[in-house]
């Protein structure tokens, strides 16, 4: 069989393009094959604290305006009521509280696209001194006064699906810990 030269290069450049396109559908389906694998949480909580701020930690579960606002959305079509408890913690450069695992706090019922606000009183149980860890405070110097030393401080919500005890929701950054800074005004 005699091919010409015409015909050899002709196949030679199908041959590269051919690799060509076979490695650019390899590489798409690895770097595709990486974001299937990421976790998708079911629940998007978002931590809003209108101001005035304040060290003193009751206000943002007692009176008549809400100080401290968690919204909570079902994001999973499939999982049409979601049940979720919050886990919260709030942290400065020197103090840290924390919801104490082990502890009964209420459940949510999330409707899937229906927002859910956790407000004032729905709080409570989240800053009760007998459900949070401490460090850099102790516990007898949150009790004395019930307020924060001045700083700046992250509140972060976190949503743990009841069923499966696992977060639905990522820790603090995506869901952006609010952070104002406390300070104490005469």
């Amino acid at each position: 069989m005699i091919i010409s030269l015409r015909q050899k290069k002709q196949v030679q450049s199908n041959g590269r393009a051919s690799r060509f396109y076979s490695f650019c559908l390899l590489t798409a389906l690895f770097l595709f094959s990486f974001g299937s694998n990421a976790q998708i949480y079911p629940v998007t909580v978002n931590v809003q604290m209108p101001m005035p701020y304040s060290l003193n930690t009751s206000d943002y579960y007692n009176g008549t305006v809400a100080r401290l606002i968690v919204t909570l959305i079902n994001t999973d079509i499939q999982k049409p009521m979601l049940s979720v408890r919050l886990r919260m913690s709030i942290e400065s450069q020197g103090a840290k509280l924390q919801s104490r695992d082990g502890v009964y706090y209420p459940t949510i019922n999330l409707d899937a696209g229906i927002p859910h606000q956790v407000i004032l009183g729905d709080l409570a149980p989240y800053f009760n001194i007998d459900n949070l860890n401490f460090s850099g405070i102790t516990r007898a110097m949150y009790a004395q006064n019930g307020k924060l030393p001045e700083g700046n401080y992250s509140f972060c919500f976190e949503a743990i699906e009841v069923n499966t005890r696992t977060g639905a929701e990522p820790e603090a950054v995506q869901h952006g810990p609010t952070s104002p800074y406390l300070t104490h005004h005469c």
